[in-house]
């Protein structure tokens, strides 16, 4: 489970590398595709995570600085290379 990301890492690797309005267009497409798949079961992680309070009492400091930590460096690393925001979001997600 801990690697499942790597080969969406691979696939958006080869986007990036390719140049055109052809490989422009898919990496378009594969924002909204990693996004929608991303944002699809974080509602739920976040009911389960935040709104259980006694799991939200054992881990607070990591439950309130996670999310801040998390979006710095994908914004961050979304102003400097594309790519590395994959493993970021992949680190959220688990």
């Amino acid at each position: 489970m801990t690697l499942c990301w790597v080969p969406i890492f691979l696939v958006w690797h080869l986007l990036l590398t390719r140049t055109g309005p052809s490989s422009d267009h898919l990496l378009q497409a594969g924002v909204v595709v990693a996004l929608l798949v991303s944002f699809l079961h974080q509602p739920l992680t976040f009911g389960l995570v935040y709104g259980d309070r006694n799991q939200f009492v054992l881990h607070r400091r990591l439950f309130i600085s996670a999310p801040i930590i998390a979006i710095s460096i994908a914004v961050l690393a979304a102003a400097e290379n594309l790519a590395i925001v994959i493993p970021v979001a992949a680190a959220w997600n688990l």
